[in-house]
């Protein structure tokens, strides 16, 4: 007969957790934990999902009547779809594989012991951002040799990644680009150093464009021209609206 701390040792090596992994697209291999309560997104959500066709928040994850764990569509735009049917609700289940957007997920089981190494789902870069949006004062002084944009320069995303997300520019000049530390395009596509944007004497903004043909201003090639309420920015498949808060 086993004795009691061997039997402990076997349930321990057989305990395993429910995971999701990503089949296909830029995060193909990544595992993300099934808790309940969290959420996938492609903002604004526990676990992101990078696919513009993943909505802002997508679904969530809960437990049912018979206490599986189940996921949830909150409303997307473009829902769960398991075997090319869209679903509301999906059983989170070995072998179960299910469609974000365009991204595939299919469900496996691991041991618990490696969870602890599941891939970070938010980047550093977000985390980062999050702090600062949270903990920033209201009225930030503006750094020496700056200019100040009057009136206020409002940069919203309306189409790529990072879609609904809104950049509020107070002072310049300010320089964007992929994974550029001032304004970040969340876009492969777009190069390190994409446009640069400064404040225009009296009133107004200037866009400067620092990778040709790269970017584009109201869908035609530029490579300087003073900003108007309305104009869009397009870097690989970001695209910007530009609009003055006065």
């Amino acid at each position: 007969m086993r004795s009691v701390e061997s039997t402990q040792k076997v349930a321990y090596t057989l305990s395993m957790a429910i995971v999701a992994e990503v089949l296909e697209g830029p995060q193909k291999g990544m595992l993300f934990q099934l808790v309940e309560g969290r959420s996938f997104g492609r903002l604004k959500a526990d676990y992101l999902i990078k696919d513009e066709n993943v909505s802002s928040t997508h679904c969530k994850i809960a437990r049912d009547e018979k206490g599986q764990l189940v996921l949830i569509d909150l409303d997307s735009s473009n829902g769960l779809l398991v075997n090319s049917r869209m679903v509301k609700k999906v059983l989170l289940i070995q072998g179960v594989t299910f469609v974000l957007g365009d991204t595939p997920l299919r469900i496996k089981t691991i041991p618990d012991k490696d969870v602890e190494k599941l891939t970070v789902t938010k980047s550093w870069r977000s985390l980062l951002r999050r702090f600062f949006s949270e903990n920033l004062p209201t009225k930030v002084p503006v750094p020496q040799g700056l200019q100040i944009f009057k009136p206020t320069l409002e940069l919203e995303f309306v189409s790529g990644l990072q879609a609904e997300q809104k950049k509020v520019l107070s002072y310049g000049p300010r320089f964007a680009g992929f994974n550029h530390l001032d304004i970040d395009i969340e876009d492969s596509e777009a190069p390190n150093l994409a446009f640069e944007i400064q404040p225009q004497d009296p009133s107004g903004a200037l866009l400067i464009n620092k990778s040709g043909f790269k970017v584009l201003l109201n869908k035609a090639p530029v490579d300087r021209a003073e900003l108007k309420e309305g104009d869009l920015i397009q870097v690989g498949r970001a695209t910007l609206k530009i609009s003055f808060v006065r």
